[in-house]
C-alpha cells in the first residue's frame, strides 16, 4: 500500500512539474510574442 501510494505521489509530482514548466514556457512565449505551442 505504502509503495503504490508514493508511486502516485510521485507520478502527481511529475505532473505538476510538468504543468508549471509548460505554463512557464507559455508565458515566456507570449512575453515575447512569438509563441509556437
Amino acid at each position: 500500500m505504502s509503495k503504490r501510494s508514493c508511486k502516485a505521489a510521485k507520478s502527481i509530482e511529475d505532473a505538476i512539474h510538468d504543468n508549471r514548466m509548460s505554463a512557464e514556457r507559455a508565458f515566456y512565449c507570449i512575453a515575447n510574442g512569438a509563441c509556437e505551442l
